[in-house]
């Protein structure tokens, strides 16, 4: 790390990841939204939690060397400096977005 070619590397190496987690993965239909900013992922999920459990494993077993946590945010949830809300208006769930 460090030098000019690394962050190009990792972007490459995060991208070939992510195809082919979410190619082979029987969990990844259940991914509605994938969006990566360089190591931070913001995954909009339909499926139940036991399902993302197993997404969350597939993620971890590609690389031993790399480590994927989650954190649930129910109707809302902070990604980079935002936070995301769901907001219902006329029976529609609409997204709100805050700077913290």
């Amino acid at each position: 790390m460090g030098g000019p070619l690394s962050a190009l590397v990792a972007e490459v190496y995060l991208n070939f990841l992510e195809n082919e987690i979410l190619k082979s993965a029987s969990e990844a239909r259940f991914v509605h939204t994938w969006a990566r900013y360089v190591d931070d992922v913001l995954c909009i999920w339909t499926g139940n939690t036991h399902n993302l459990q197993g997404l969350l494993q597939s993620l971890n077993t590609f690389d031993p060397a790399m480590k994927f946590t989650m954190e649930l945010g129910g109707s809302s949830i902070n990604y980079l400096d935002l936070r995301i809300s769901l907001v219902e208006s006329q029976n529609v769930l609409t997204p709100k977005f805050g700077i913290l």
